[in-house]
């Protein structure tokens, strides 16, 4: 049984055991829990492969897989969040995982989680360039021409407010604010620094 873990960089041998070709420009993500990677098999068109914990339920995939649900897409860019994946290919934006804070982007009264791939209808039609999943959020990096964009709904956030503070914007580029000592607490004129 293969190790758990490695501390070390190492080849991933079941890829040529597997006669997948992963070739120079192959687009690699890596998260916490899973790894993509585009590759061909046995010469025919590229793939999304990916192993790794690939859904929040069920067993772990210890091996490259081919990742069925990219089947015929042009991946461009995957990316890895906690429990969520983005992936812009042709025209199109895909997502899936567990969100809770609307990271999938489909929508306001949209689906929160998705244990399948689904487009992300707001951007279906947009060239996305690049997509960004982390923790709580992800971001589509998408061509600023595209009607999609311009017609995009902009939503609220509902997270708490947080002061920044405004006397930190006051105190300088040191930043922070400087407390002072009590009346009477003795600074370093009165500790007797200074001339004696």
């Amino acid at each position: 049984q293969p190790p758990l873990h490695e501390f070390e960089p190492k080849k991933v041998e079941d890829l040529a055991r597997m006669r997948i070709s992963v070739p120079p420009h192959a687009v690699v993500a890596a998260g916490s829990t899973s790894t993509f990677c585009s590759a061909s098999l046995g010469g025919s068109m590229e793939q999304l492969f990916s192993w790794g914990k690939l859904k929040t339920s069920g067993d772990n995939q210890m091996y490259p897989i081919q990742d069925q649900n990219m089947t015929g897409w042009n991946v461009r860019c995957v990316s890895c969040g906690p429990a969520h994946f983005g992936i812009a290919a042709d025209n199109s934006t895909i997502t899936w995982g567990q969100a809770s804070n609307g990271e999938l982007g489909y929508g306001k009264d949209g689906k929160k989680s998705s244990a399948n791939a689904m487009k992300c209808e707001a951007l279906e039609g947009a060239y996305t360039h690049q997509v960004a999943c982390g923790a709580g959020y992800t971001m589509f990096l998408v061509d600023p021409e595209a009607p999609q964009v311009k017609s995009a709904p902009e939503f609220e956030c509902t997270a708490p407010e947080v002061d920044t503070g405004a006397a930190a914007d006051e105190a300088g580029p040191s930043g922070g604010n400087k407390r002072k000592g009590a009346s009477g607490s003795g600074g370093a004129a009165k500790r007797g620094k200074g001339k004696k």
